[in-house]
């Protein structure tokens, strides 16, 4: 199966087109990683397919939509997103299925678009296991969402899903449905300015434990020296109660890019800080990113980037990756 998959994702590769058979549009993307860590950690680099995520969406009736994600990366595959869209109109869309809960913007994106290789400290922390039983960032409910816009100036977006907290392919553990909700507002159609929140409950040997999660973030496009640039900043706290006490996590990043030939060649620079404080004690840690992104054609993608940690340098990791897409 996984062969069969492979062939398809990659007889489509540099179609760079939609592909339609009968009405059911195939897409997909793969990374192939080497990771080389500090000389001073004492292993050894690492080849890894990182993601292979083949999927069909396509429109059954007017208003109507759907899509099926799957990954076969790792050690056996399993099935990320399958959901249907119902359109009612722009203030209001209904989404029932298993997809990405409305939290954040750095894990919100698609993969295929992040700008460096891997997420942020705090996203790890906390976006990407919220209802700590983590799912690749999705989880199985129901989400209402829309958009307004005053002008070509100003437009408004929000996202509200209900969802049963326990990660992929699983069903809830206890009677309470998780909660998260996200709204931003997008000016002269360079600045964008959100927030996201989070309610739920999470069982653990039969006890219940709440959790909450806060996100502030920003994004701000322009060009500088005739150059486009991006401009990403995010925020995160969160707190749950658990055995063993109550656990808070806070961290932010900030990062920029900008092209510098045409938009074949990207560099960029993040720093990312998180905190973590348990009834043990507080830990904090800093991490630099620096990358360079060269743009094949279309999402195919080389990407290096070097992460230089803050407190201990045998953590230092240089990475590669190549991108493989269709749509």
């Amino acid at each position: 199966m996984r062969i069969v998959l492979l062939c398809l994702l990659a007889g489509s590769l540099f179609a760079q087109q939609q592909v339609d058979v009968k009405g059911i549009n195939l897409f997909g993307w793969g990374q192939i990683e080497y990771e080389q860590p500090d000389n001073t950690s004492g292993k050894d680099g690492n080849f890894i397919v990182k993601k292979l995520r083949p999927g069909i969406k396509g429109n059954l009736v007017e208003n109507l939509d759907y899509a099926f994600l799957y990954e076969l990366a790792g050690t056996s595959p399993k099935l990320l997103q399958a959901w249907v869209d119902y359109r009612i109109s722009n203030y209001l869309n209904f989404r029932l299925g298993q997809y990405k809960y409305p939290f954040g913007i750095e894990n919100y994106i698609t993969g295929t678009k992040w700008k460096f290789i891997r997420p942020s400290g705090i996203t790890s922390a906390v976006s990407s296991k919220l209802g700590q039983a983590g799912g690749s960032l999705r989880d199985i409910g129901l989400q209402a969402s829309g958009q307004a816009g005053v002008n070509d100036d100003f437009n408004l977006e929000y996202k509200v899903m209900v969802f049963n907290g326990n990660g992929i392919n699983s069903s809830d553990l206890n009677k309470s449905k998780d909660v998260a909700g996200s709204v931003s507002f997008s000016l002269f159609k360079k600045l964008k300015l959100g927030a996201s929140v989070y309610k739920g409950v999470f069982t653990n040997n039969d006890i219940d434990y709440d959790e909450t999660a806060l996100d502030f973030n920003l994004t701000f496009k322009s060009q500088f020296m005739n150059r486009d640039f991006h401009i990403q900043g995010e925020y995160i706290t969160s707190e749950y109660d658990n055995a063993g006490g109550t656990t808070k996590y806070n961290g932010y990043y900030l990062f920029y890019t900008q092209y510098l030939i045409a938009k074949k060649l990207e560099a960029g620079i993040k720093y990312d800080w998180i905190e973590n404080e348990t009834v043990t004690g507080t830990t904090d840690k800093g991490m630099v990113t620096l990358a360079l992104c060269y743009y094949i054609k279309g999402l195919q993608k080389v990407s290096l980037n070097y992460l230089h940690d803050g407190q201990d340098n045998s953590r230092n990791t240089l990475i590669f990756q190549f991108q493989i897409a269709f749509k």
